[in-house]
């Protein structure tokens, strides 16, 4: 199979499609993964159909690098959404349970996390004036106990 040949059969398995973005997605149309990723047999593999048309429209993808569907749509193939960043950047920039936590300013009870207020056990931020509230209230049920 020549070069010429192959843009033609991927792009064969898309459609533009306007979904609110800054320009229409353009949806892979091929097999999707369960987790939303389309598939596109390229160099004798099978392969991720976005990271297939970013290689072949701009080029190899750094080392260390994945590419963030600035759209949030895992089905798009068009490469003016996508963009190389860390692993840590695209999950950060996620719609994930790990991107809230990560954005979250106060605790779930209002204190600020500010690096006074704040401990970091495990990669897990904790409020150190919860940690204090939660200390007390453990201390004075063993003094009661001991009491009794």
């Amino acid at each position: 199979m020549t070069a010429v040949q192959l843009p033609q059969r991927f792009l064969a398995k898309t459609k533009p499609e306007d979904r609110g973005y800054t320009s229409p997605c353009l949806i892979w149309s091929g097999y999707l993964m369960p987790n939303g990723y389309g598939q596109f047999r390229w160099a004798g593999r099978t392969q991720l159909a976005h990271r297939v048309a970013y290689e072949i429209q701009i080029g190899p993808i750094p080392d260390g690098f994945s590419l963030d569907h600035l759209c949030r749509n895992r089905a798009c193939v068009n490469v003016e959404h996508l963009e190389g960043v860390t692993q840590r950047e695209n999950l950060l920039r996620g719609e994930t349970v790990t991107a809230a936590h990560a954005a979250a300013t106060h605790c779930p009870q209002g204190h600020e996390y500010t690096p006074e207020n704040t401990t970091v056990s495990g990669g897990i931020r904790y409020c150190r004036s919860c940690n204090q509230q939660r200390m007390r209230i453990r201390n004075e049920r063993n003094r009661k106990a001991r009491s009794s």
